[in-house]
């Protein structure tokens, strides 16, 4: 009887298919591990950038809100001219500009507006909101901290100094801009029918801006319209900016 004997031999992997294996498979691995952050750092990124979008946007609101209901008081602060006992009015817009940070101007605005009170929730608790006060905008340098500081003025009532008093509100951190333009009138240009915009740096209902076209136009001593323009840096150095336009619509005479 002849025996048939069966091969029980079984294939495998030489220690050398398996040190190739494992650098090919370590290689991989690494790829997929750099590519998992690379997407998960620019998904963070993207995140720091629309949550510092909205927080300008929100900032922007804010002032425009403000801005927008810009009152000049023509009869209600009046005060005597030390030079010739004659009155003169303090109200309207009071912006001018100063040195900032990287070589920028920086806007600091200080003006009448007929809007409910934004930060004296107590003051409303005790007395009646008159909704008409005192706001201040500015971006200030705090030389302790080493940083600038975007803060709101406001004063619950208007009283013989439109640019002090009130409280200061800490709104931001992070603002490296904050530019405001504002028209002065449109005229037509000499060789067309087309409007003309004059914009201006500055703005002084007290001193030079309550002249006869001023009078004559529906907002009396304060500009037609205000350019604002203002930026947020983050984490990784860069910015977010935008500039946003508001008109201001028919002054309330008081």
């Amino acid at each position: 009887m002849t025996r048939k004997f069966i091969s029980n031999r079984i294939n495998g992997f030489s220690l050398l298919e398996l040190l190739v294996a494992i650098a090919l498979m370590s290689v991989v691995i690494v790829l997929i591990y750099n590519a998992f952050f690379q997407v998960s750092n620019s998904t963070q990124q993207v995140t720091k950038s629309l949550e510092a979008g909205q927080e300008l946007r929100l900032l922007m609101k804010i002032v425009l809100d403000d801005l927008r209901a810009a009152q000049y008081l023509e009869k209600l602060v009046v005060h005597n001219n030390p030079d010739n006992d004659e009155p003169y009015y303090h109200s309207g817009i009071f912006s001018e500009r100063s040195p900032g940070p990287e070589n920028t101007q920086l806007s600091s605005i200080h003006f009448h507006t007929a809007i409910p009170t934004r930060f004296f929730p107590e003051a409303i608790a005790q007395a009646k909101d008159p909704e008409l006060h005192e706001v201040g905008y500015a971006l200030e340098y705090d030389s302790f901290e080493e940083k600038w500081l975007f803060k709101r003025r406001e004063d619950f009532y208007v009283d013989d100094d439109m640019m002090e008093g009130g409280k200061e509100q800490l709104l931001s951190e992070s603002v490296v801009q904050f530019e405001l333009e504002f028209l002065e009138q449109n005229i037509l240009a000499a060789d067309s029918s087309e409007l003309q915009e004059i914009w201006v740096d500055e703005w002084d209902s007290l001193e030079n801006k309550c002249s006869t076209f001023a009078k004559q136009a529906s907002t009396p001593c304060l500009p037609l319209a205000i350019r604002l323009t203002m930026s947020l840096r983050t984490e990784k150095e860069g910015k977010v900016t935008d500039t946003l336009e508001v008109n201001l619509p028919i002054s309330l005479q008081q």
